[in-house]
């Protein structure tokens, strides 16, 4: 972590991360921002599936469309609702 951290911080990211595949399981920027705003690896692997029903691309920002509360998975529900209160300006 501590020389992906120093990379990053002098403009140099490493071209192959394994601090951020092992902390959490994937390359996909949109996954890791999932989970760093509090979704579980199943929920975000689950969004990630179904992005074009749920997930708003502007630019090189992510949002979290209404629809998640109409998806057919129980447990991504529950944590879009407990998410919602904590980090509410990723809703729109």
């Amino acid at each position: 972590m501590k020389v992906t951290t120093e990379l990053t911080k002098n403009g140099i990211p490493p071209v192959n991360d394994w601090y951020r595949y092992m902390e959490y399981g994937t390359y996909s920027d949109l996954r890791i921002w999932l989970q760093q705003n509090g979704y579980s690896r199943d929920a975000s692997a689950y969004i990630e599936d179904n992005q074009d029903k749920f997930i708003i691309q502007a630019g090189d920002n992510y949002f979290i469309s209404q629809n998640i509360f109409q998806a057919n998975d129980l447990d991504t529900v529950n944590e879009t609702q407990k998410i919602k209160v904590n980090v509410p300006e990723i809703f729109i």
